[in-house]
């Protein structure tokens, strides 16, 4: 059982980026006008249940990166967060545009469709400070996971390859921070490579491009609960994991 404790680290040197800009397509016809992200469980809005365990863990800066109608999750939470609007066509546009005005030193990033818990984001920030990591990955296991990336890493838990092709291996990421820093390496990468995203788009894809650049990438396996919301049947079973696993 992981303690509930916050990081050793003043927490104005973290902030938290929440990607909340995708369309929700498979949530359809309950998107069509709602946002994913401020669709309810229990009565709770999903970007809600995110924000509060980034709050518990102990990090205070919040950005939101919105796309699809942003009107309206800014206007639930406009007067709390710094919400951003990110007109990009892909994650990883959005994602640099938003990481770029940081000042912050590093970066707690996280998806308006998974739900992970405050030990779960504590544990991760705990591993990246003490690995001196550039990237910090935290996976868990989870029956709902149907994800074929595979991690090869060292004796040390550092990453030395990511490959898509494995059978489905139940892993699913509950965790990730990054040092700000790596922002400008991947605006390098992009440059010299303007057709990445012809193979993939997501944050593996930002792995695969930082291991290209030998950035220290620490990869660690835990169980945390962590949830993904894609489906109607996603959005009714989430009922139970909050339920279990959320403040």
């Amino acid at each position: 059982m992981f303690q509930n404790t916050t990081p050793q680290k003043p927490q104005n040197e973290f902030e938290a980026i929440i990607l909340a800009g995708g369309r929700g397509l498979r949530l359809s016809p309950l998107t069509d006008s709602c946002p994913k992200p401020l669709l309810k469980i229990r009565g709770k809005q999903i970007l809600e249940y995110i924000v509060s365990e980034i709050r518990l863990s102990g990090v205070s800066d919040v950005t939101i990166a919105t796309r699809y109608l942003k009107d309206q999750i800014s206007g639930c939470f406009a007067d709390r967060y710094q919400c951003v609007e990110a007109n990009f066509e892909t994650m990883i546009d959005s994602f640099i545009y938003v990481a770029s005005k940081s000042i912050k030193d590093y970066l707690l990033c996280l998806s308006a469709d998974t739900l992970i818990t405050k030990n779960s984001m504590i544990h991760t920030i705990e591993r990246h400070l003490e690995t001196e990591s550039d990237i910090t990955i935290t996976l868990s296991r989870t029956n709902k996971s149907k994800k074929r990336w595979r991690y090869i890493t060292d004796e040390n838990g550092f990453l030395q390859e990511l490959n898509i092709g494995a059978p489905n291996n139940n892993l699913e990421r509950s965790g990730l921070v990054m040092n700000r820093q790596i922002i400008d390496s991947l605006k390098d990468y992009i440059s010299q490579n303007p057709n990445y995203g012809q193979f993939d788009s997501g944050w593996n894809l930002i792995f695969k491009m930082m291991l290209d650049q030998d950035k220290k990438i620490y990869v660690s396996k835990q169980n945390f609960p962590v949830f993904n919301i894609n489906t109607k049947d996603d959005l009714e079973e989430a009922k139970s994991f909050v339920l279990e696993n959320l403040t």
